[in-house]
């Protein structure tokens, strides 16, 4: 389903999200990277300033972060799972 509706050219966040989630789920990971990349393109995920991170904006996180441990990429997955956990680290620290 997801695939018929990029090719009937939607293109939304919505559907992007969906793909990179089932790519994600089917352990293609460097596809899902690739789709994520995309995704980030049309949606940023960088916000400035105080804001609470959407659960979309975590997912989004914890797949870019898996998908790069996953595929053996030790310093960008380092860097992935810092921001994926944020501020939660010095909580769960403590």
């Amino acid at each position: 389903m997801v695939q018929a509706m990029l090719i009937l050219g939607d293109c939304s966040k919505e559907t992007l999200l969906a793909r990179t989630t089932l790519l994600f789920l089917l352990n293609r990971f460097d596809l899902a990277l690739e789709s994520l990349r995309e995704l980030d393109a049309l949606d940023p995920l960088e916000q400035f300033g105080k804001y609470v991170r959407t659960d979309e904006q975590s997912m989004r996180h914890y797949i870019r972060a898996r998908c790069l441990y996953t595929i053996h990429d030790a310093d960008k997955a380092k860097d992935a799972i810092d921001i994926y956990l944020g501020n939660r680290r010095e909580r769960l620290s403590s």
